[in-house]
């Protein structure tokens, strides 16, 4: 979720906040696109811009996609992700904003731990988007 959409006048809820985020990186690419166009469609965005809305879409439009971008917590949100800039496998990036430039704390993901990622993440929008809590995020049945 991008850190200047609180500045701006978006009054979301933490719940709402952990929805979009959850929404936000568990977008994936090619693969997710339909489920990605459909969540958007749900949530009223439109593909236009946001900020200073009041929904999950105004507030945080965004969608991460692993195989072009890069977590990084030094910049506050994600960019491109530069695969020669890192040692290791760029399969999902997230750089280490503490050590020296290229160390990816995701390195050790594998193309299968990656889809359970993100299936995960895909898991956790959808029960906090249709009104579920923390609880049955944490209930492995849903």
């Amino acid at each position: 979720v991008d850190a200047a959409a609180g500045r701006s006048g978006c009054t979301l809820t933490l719940g709402d906040l952990l929805a979009a985020f959850f929404r936000v990186y568990g977008s994936g690419g090619d693969d997710d696109a339909a489920a990605a166009a459909a969540a958007t469609t749900a949530e009223g965005d439109g593909g236009g811009g946001g900020g200073g809305g009041n929904s999950a879409a105004d507030c945080a439009p965004f969608r991460f996609d692993h195989r072009t971008q890069r977590v990084s917590l030094l910049h506050g949100g994600y960019t491109a992700k530069q695969p020669e800039l890192f040692r290791h496998t760029t399969l999902y990036c997230i750089e280490d904003p503490l050590e020296e430039p290229g160390l990816n704390f995701s390195r050790h993901v594998t193309e299968d731990t990656l889809q359970r990622l993100l299936a995960e993440l895909r898991r956790a929008h959808r029960i906090l988007s249709t009104g579920g809590d923390f609880a049955a995020l944490c209930d492995k049945s849903q």
